[in-house]
């Protein structure tokens, strides 16, 4: 927006001080740099960061420029694009919101329906909207009109008049339930997002008279520990917690991601392992791994696989509990529809990349990754009526439990925790 404000201001000066010539190598070299980033920028480039400025700076070259004497630029439908260019910039987003709201899963198809339907209501919103005029007391009594509805609409309650009150208390479960969540995730204590806030004299104790599992991971590895806690505590097992926000369990940092407490990591791997892998019994690792779009699954792979070796030359054992779903819209907000319309919406709003991502994984780390997605059968809300998730890819306490629960009926679980089943007393 800068940008263009500068160009906007540029622009007469530039017509009148530069030449012809020199007017028409500004805007080519505008339309070379768009055209660059369409080969060269991939998705999975963090957006927005440095990139964000070379379409940015090309746009102001042509803008500031204005030629306009290219034969493409002449062409009646380019010269209509740019004519409701403003109107299908304010419609194309709401459009693909609402359709991701509903679940409408991108399909070429689709693509092309909602880019038809951009351009006419962008069509309308300029020949009617843009194109009309105003006078002074219709544009006052259009704001007077607007502006009394939605007072009156934030005075009204809605979602009271509309819903049940059970899905209501679904669909506010993170509102609602802010303390729980907190002390689920231990957070700021054991799982952080600064590293000054890591309590490493209660997170990384051990018990000498207990096995000692240590979790490394992000906020998806901190969803599970206090039920992970919970479950292994009755074979005499002792947790020791290092996990931290936006943060990857892994002894490398990728190109374009830099992890929110590298430091923790560093830590963890290069500090605090070395030291006492004696008393370590084995490394769990658990992450949202499709989570961090920016980074190709086989630099994921790569980076897991070196983990993975470097923890088994200090003699550690480990396992990583796979990705678990991701969806398109809070998992509160389509178990609260769920319950509302007795159906079963869980599959329209689920992220299909963490899927791909959870089957490469599986198939490349083999028994080591234990799968713990759902993609088919999905959990029921609780008989509390709490769901399975609360946000799009974090669990609930009652998910952690189900998820747990999973991963402790693994056989190669059960033979990395070396668990036996207690013998029952026989009765004479």
């Amino acid at each position: 927006m800068l940008f263009g404000g500068f160009a906007f201001l540029l622009e007469e000066d530039v017509n009148v001080e530069m030449s012809e010539k020199f007017r028409k190598y500004f805007a080519v070299f505008g339309y070379v740099l768009i055209f660059t980033c369409f080969v060269f920028l991939k998705t999975t480039i963090l957006w927005p960061g440095y990139y964000t400025l070379i379409p940015v700076i090309a746009t102001f070259f042509i803008i500031s420029a204005n030629y306009n004497k290219f034969a493409i630029v002449k062409n009646c439908f380019v010269q209509f694009v740019g004519k409701i260019s403003y109107s299908l910039y304010l419609w194309h987003w709401p459009i693909y919101v609402i359709a991701a709201y509903y679940g409408i899963q991108e399909s070429w198809q689709i693509v092309a329906l909602l880019i038809a339907l951009s351009f006419v209501l962008a069509f309308l919103s300029f020949r009617y909207i843009e194109s009309f005029s105003f006078n002074n007391k219709s544009v006052v009594m259009s704001m007077a009109v607007i502006l009394f509805l939605t007072v009156m609409l934030s005075y009204i309650p809605l979602n009271t008049l509309l819903f049940d009150s059970k899905t209501l208390m679904i669909a506010n479960y993170k509102k609602i339930h802010k303390k729980e969540l907190y002390n689920h995730f231990n957070k700021d204590i054991c799982m952080v997002n600064n590293i000054e806030d890591f309590n490493e004299t209660s997170c990384l104790q051990f018990d000498k008279n207990k096995k000692n599992i240590l979790i490394i991971g992000d906020s998806h590895m901190a969803q599970l520990s206090q039920s992970l806690q919970e479950r292994v505590s009755e074979y005499n097992i002792n947790i020791l917690q290092a996990t931290a926000g936006s943060t990857p369990p892994l002894i490398k940092k990728f190109r374009h991601n830099e992890p929110m407490v590298k430091e923790l990591m560093n830590n963890t791997f290069y500090n605090f392992i070395p030291k006492n892998a004696n008393k370590i019994d084995g490394v769990i690792l658990s992450a949202s791994w499709s989570g961090y779009t920016n980074i190709p699954k086989d630099s994921v792979y790569y980076n897991l696989r070196e983990t993975i070796k470097y923890l088994k030359s200090y003699g550690i054992s480990s396992i990583i509990i796979g990705q678990t779903e991701r969806y398109t819209i809070p998992y509160a907000n389509i178990a609260a529809w769920n319950y509302e319309n007795n159906s079963q919406m869980n599959v329209r709003f689920l992220d299909q990349y963490a899927v791909k991502m959870d089957n490469y994984l599986q198939n490349k780390l083999g028994e080591s990754y234990i799968k713990v997605i759902n993609v088919k059968n999905f959990p029921v809300l609780s008989d509390n009526y709490i769901p399975y998730m609360w946000d799009t890819n974090h669990v609930t306490k009652y998910g952690a439990d189900l998820i747990v629960n999973k991963v402790m009926s693994n056989p190669r679980v059960i033979k990395f925790f070396k668990l036996r089943k207690k013998r029952r007393r026989l009765v004479k």
